[in-house]
């Protein structure tokens, strides 16, 4: 169903269906690069760990989940909503405009509120030792057709479909069927391999 959202117990099948579903949208679809500096192998480090990714693929109507807690209480970490516009600060001489999305959020009374997400920075290795330090600057968040089974634990999803036959062990199959409220709310595509 498409207002379900898809399980998954790998990034690589998560991010397959979000840029399908990305597509699906009309008009072209825009991407955010994220900054970064520091050692490469910190670098890699913060690619495997940091949930905002390295580019980050974007359309209006896309749906989203926040990917951090903000320090206004605007939104918290696995806040999901569907965004409205994306755009760029005013450019000031010399620099370019800071990228910026607006979205609707979810939040817990039922309704949507807008919200402006901006570049923020996520960090990977020793704060207190520069040198072992790498940072990404990026739009904390992302799409969220589809979800990795670490990613909803401990969630409760409205509407899910699971592809139980892909998932590597009991306990993904647990978290992937424990985030309805309902058994109506939930979509099972395969069946569960043989022992």
């Amino acid at each position: 169903p498409t207002d379900s959202v898809c399980i998954a117990p790998r990034r690589n099948q998560v991010a397959k269906i979000n840029l399908e579903r990305l597509e699906a949208l009309p008009g072209p679809r825009r991407y955010l690069e994220a900054v970064e500096s520091g050692p490469e192998p910190l670098l890699k480090g913060l690619d495997e760990g940091c949930l905002a990714p390295r580019r980050l693929f974007l359309k209006p109507g896309a749906r989203i989940m926040c990917v951090r807690n903000d320090p206004g209480q605007r939104f918290a970490n696995g806040t999901t909503g569907e965004i409205v516009a994306l755009g760029r600060t005013d450019a000031t001489p010399g620099y370019i405009g800071v990228p910026f999305v607006d979205a609707r959020l979810d939040n817990a009374f039922g309704d949507a509120r807008p919200v402006r997400l901006e570049v923020e920075t996520f960090t990977y290795g020793r704060e207190r030792e520069p040198n072992r330090l790498a940072t990404r600057r990026q739009i904390p968040c992302m799409l969220a057709w589809a979800l990795t089974c670490h990613k909803v634990q401990g969630q409760t999803v409205s509407k899910v479909t699971v592809d139980i036959g892909a998932l590597f062990s009991p306990g993904l199959a647990y978290v992937a069927l424990s985030r309805v409220h309902a058994l109506e709310d939930l979509a099972i595509v395969s069946r569960l391999p043989a022992p």
